[in-house]
């Protein structure tokens, strides 16, 4: 299988179709935050949403460009360490070293839901 053909279009929404979904979606959500037109709700749970996905997407991409195997997928035991070093960092080390920082456990929820989402939209084989 050559490069292109992991980029070649295809009918449906693709794994790097949905990926690069998501980074439109949080670069629209940083620039409304910046222009404070972002509702609070949306402000506050989208992006965590949508890390997850886009950090996993990324790791998910070198992983098949150095290893050669372009239709791999990340363990499970990928997604859940990164859900708990996320949560536990950001709402829990986090807001005990900067006065900021937020604890939020539906940030830890987000975290959550952002990482089944990369499990049933990107982390699949890309045929």
């Amino acid at each position: 299988m050559t490069n292109m053909s992991l980029i070649r279009a295809r009918p449906g929404f693709s794994a790097l179709n949905i990926w690069l979904l998501c980074s439109v979606v949080y670069i629209g959500l940083q620039v409304g935050h910046l222009r404070q037109e972002v509702p609070s709700l949306v402000d506050s749970y989208l992006a965590d949403i949508l890390c997850l996905p886009l950090v996993l997407g990324l790791v998910l991409g070198a992983q098949r460009r150095w290893s050669g195997d372009h239709e791999g997928k990340l363990p499970l035991w990928h997604g859940c360490a990164t859900v708990l070093i996320y949560a536990t960092y950001f709402e829990w080390i986090l807001p005990n070293w900067n006065a900021e920082a937020v604890a939020d456990p539906l940030d830890g929820l987000s975290y959550l839901l952002g990482w089944v989402l990369f499990e049933f939209l990107i982390n699949r084989n890309s045929r």
